[in-house]
């Protein structure tokens, strides 16, 4: 992975922990906006995780079939 990739993977990571920190520090606030906030919060949240894992079952996959040519590429007899 080239370092601008690693950089927004981390930046992804921490992002989510940050939200998630600021979800539990919030949960006793029962002011409205805040739970709203909150509750849009936990809803992104969750939507990035599918995306996050939709992105990663793709790669993977690639991988897969990248390796998959690669292998028969180079087990098929030279013509």
């Amino acid at each position: 992975m080239d370092k601008h990739k690693h950089t927004v993977v981390n930046d992804m990571g921490t992002l989510a922990e940050d939200a998630r920190a600021l979800i539990t520090a919030t949960a006793d606030v029962a002011d409205e906006k805040v739970a709203e906030a909150r509750k849009r919060l936990h809803i992104a949240l969750e939507s990035a995780k599918e995306i996050a894992a939709n992105v990663r079952d793709k790669a993977v996959a690639g991988a897969k079939a990248t390796d998959e040519t690669v292998r028969n590429t180079l087990t098929k007899p030279s013509p």
